[in-house]
């Protein structure tokens, strides 16, 4: 039978580790609303002299290691058109699906790879680096094809 001292032991090594666990949960988490403004940020920048739009902001809960996590989803409506921007936690990082952004690829998907925002088609397909006239040349094309 394991004595006192080594139960009270065992339990300060367990709670130091739950208390790093946590800090660590908390600090991705940190990181990952860090970046999903660094992008709404460059979207805002984007759009900002389009006119006509309507931006529709939402707050969605999603989980990440047992913890409920608000984030920031955007709606750009334009030209009858509703353009999605979504984030989710995908093995422990942010990805943004964008949704009706344009015909060829339905839904794309950003994701901040080694410093640099990176835009993937539907099919995981590299497509381009996410500039700032990304965003702002799908939507002119939008208007254009209303």
């Amino acid at each position: 039978m394991a004595s006192k001292s080594d139960l009270i032991r065992a339990l300060k090594i367990y709670r130091e580790r739950t208390d790093d666990a946590i800090a660590e949960r908390y600090r991705q988490i940190g990181l990952i609303k860090a970046q999903l403004a660094e992008l709404l940020r460059m979207v805002n920048v984007d759009i900002a002299n389009v006119g006509g739009l309507d931006l529709i902001r939402t707050e969605d809960q999603h989980t990440f290691d047992g913890t409920i996590v608000e984030l920031e989803s955007l709606k750009i409506v334009l030209a009858g058109n509703t353009v999605d921007i979504k984030p989710d936690i995908v093995d422990s990082s942010l990805q943004v699906i964008i949704s009706n952004l344009s015909p060829e690829h339905p839904s794309l998907t950003v994701r901040k790879e080694h410093g640099q925002w990176i835009v993937f088609s539907s099919a995981d397909t590299f497509l381009s680096q996410f500039s700032n006239d990304f965003l702002l040349n799908h939507l002119v094309d939008l208007v254009n094809r209303s």
